[in-house]
C-alpha cells in the first residue's frame, strides 16, 4: 500500500485561560502561533475581524512529501521540555492536542504511526487528531488520464525511433514534465495536418504504419473523454478506425 504523498502537523495547546507566555516558558520554545482569550484577529486577505474565544498556543513541524508523522512528531517533542511534571501540569489545565493532515494522492492509501511516537504522545496527555483528505472522482480520473495517455504516448514514441523516422518534438519530451507533455498532446506535431506523426510516421512500412494508428486511436479516444484536444484529432482517430476496418475486410 503506498504512502500518503503529504503531512502536515501542529502540536495545539488551548484553553479559556492560556498564557501564551507562560507555556513558551515551561516548555522552553516559542510557538508558531500564540494568542489570548479575546485577542481580535484580523484575516490577511478577507480583512474581516474576529475575536478569538478561548487562547492558544500551536507549534508547526515542516510539512513532509511522502507524508512522514513519525518525523513530525519527533521534530516537535524534541523541541521541548522532556520533565513529565511540566507536561502533566500543562495538561491538567489545558487541552493537548497534536492536529494531523494527510493529503492522499490515491482513494486507497495508509500511514503508520508507530508504537514509538504514540507512546511519547501518551506520557504527555496529547490526543491525536487525523484529518484525511482523499482526492475526488474528478481528480482521480484525471490521474488516471494522465498515466493512460502518457503510457502510450511512450509507446508511439518509441515505435517510431524503432525505424529511425523524424520524432520532431517528440524526439526531446520530457515525459515527467506534465504540462509539456499535455502541450505535445494537443500539438500539430502529433495530430495536424502534412508532416504531422498521424499524417506521415511509418507511412512507408505497411504493417508498423496500422500498429501506430491503433496506438494513436486509444490515444484519440482518451484524449477526447478528458476533453484535450487538437482540432484534428477526433477526424484522425475516425480516420484510423476506418482503415483498421477496412483492413480486416480485405
Amino acid at each position: 500500500m503506498p504512502l500518503i504523498n503529504r503531512s502536515v502537523a501542529a502540536l495545539r495547546i488551548s484553553g479559556d485561560d492560556l498564557d501564551p507566555t507562560e507555556i513558551s516558558v515551561a516548555l522552553g520554545c516559542e510557538p508558531t502561533h500564540g494568542h489570548r482569550k479575546g485577542d481580535v484577529l484580523t484575516g490577511k486577505t478577507s480583512g474581516r475581524s474576529r475575536t478569538l474565544k478561548f487562547g492558544r498556543w500551536s507549534l508547526t513541524a515542516d510539512d513532509r512529501e511522502p507524508e512522514d508523522l513519525n518525523g513530525q512528531i519527533s521534530e516537535l517533542l524534541d523541541r521541548l521540555n522532556t520533565s513529565p511534571d511540566v507536561w502533566g501540569s500543562i495538561a491538567s489545565r489545558y487541552r493537548l492536542d497534536l492536529y494531523c493532515g494527510l493529503f492522499m494522492d490515491q482513494s486507497n492509501e495508509g500511514a503508520v504511526i508507530s508504537a514509538a511516537s504514540l507512546a511519547a504522545l501518551g506520557q504527555r496527555g496529547i490526543e491525536l487528531i487525523l484529518e484525511i483528505y482523499s482526492p475526488t472522482a474528478e481528480e482521480l480520473q484525471a490521474q488516471h488520464t494522465y498515466w493512460q495517455v502518457r503510457s502510450t504516448l511512450e509507446l508511439i514514441v518509441d515505435l517510431i525511433a524503432q525505424h529511425n523516422e523524424q520524432l520532431g518534438m517528440l524526439g526531446v519530451l520530457q515525459f515527467d514534465d506534465e504540462e509539456e507533455l499535455w502541450s505535445c498532446l494537443v500539438s500539430d506535431v502529433l495530430w495536424g495536418g502534412e508532416g504531422s506523426v498521424s499524417d506521415q510516421a511509418l507511412i512507408r512500412i505497411p504493417d508498423k504504419r496500422k500498429e501506430l494508428e491503433r496506438l494513436l486511436i486509444r490515444l484519440g479516444r482518451d484524449q477526447m473523454a478528458a476533453g484535450r484536444v487538437n482540432v484534428r484529432t477526433e477526424m484522425w482517430v475516425a480516420a484510423f478506425e476506418r482503415s483498421q476496418s477496412e483492413g480486416l475486410l480485405k
